[in-house]
């Protein structure tokens, strides 16, 4: 009886897997670091709940703690705010932002978002701004982070009569 129960529980998680989606059963391998500072960190703290509830392993750092980034090597880095945002998220920005795209976000209402290689900025003309684009954007940023295809089948090999690392398989003439 040992052999079809555990027959029946693989052939459940296999059923099961079909209907999991895939986006979340691998998020957890990418790693998201978010940037901001005092005046968006609630906006942060948005993101970070909401990456985590899909699966990510996600903290966030301080503009000063930008240069940790090297180090921890995140799948993605999201910073919030635009050139003129205080305690060094301005300069942060601005090494990634051309001309344009910094006089885009002066604009009285503005938000936008800009993909950077793996840095993504999500800004606004105020911190109500960036936190609407933070919003707005954040299923499309997640949604980038897992390209290329994705597995729809698991693969699970059984054999008989040997040792598994849960127990002994039965032989395969035993019922």
């Amino acid at each position: 009886m040992g052999g079809k129960n555990l027959a029946v529980l693989i052939a459940f998680i296999l059923l099961l897997s079909a209907y999991i989606p895939i986006f979340e059963i691998y998020a957890g391998l990418q790693l998201i670091a978010i940037v901001s500072n005092s005046v968006d960190l609630p906006t942060a703290r948005y993101l970070k709940e909401y990456a985590l509830k899909k699966g990510f392993s996600c903290f966030i750092l301080h503009p000063h703690e930008y240069w940790k980034i090297e180090r921890l090597n995140p799948s993605l880095v999201i910073i919030l705010g635009g050139p003129k945002a205080y305690e060094g998220i301005g300069e942060i920005v601005s090494g990634y932002l051309n001309e344009e795209e910094e006089r885009s976000l002066l604009v009285e209402g503005a938000m936008g978002v800009f993909y950077k290689d793996k840095v993504v900025i999500l800004a606004g003309n105020t911190r109500i701004e960036t936190r609407k684009a933070a919003e707005t954007y954040i299923d499309e940023v997640l949604a980038r982070l897992w390209k290329g295809p994705k597995p729809r089948v698991i693969w699970v090999i059984i054999g008989y009569g040997g040792k598994t690392p849960i127990g002994t398989l039965p032989e395969k003439n035993e019922p």
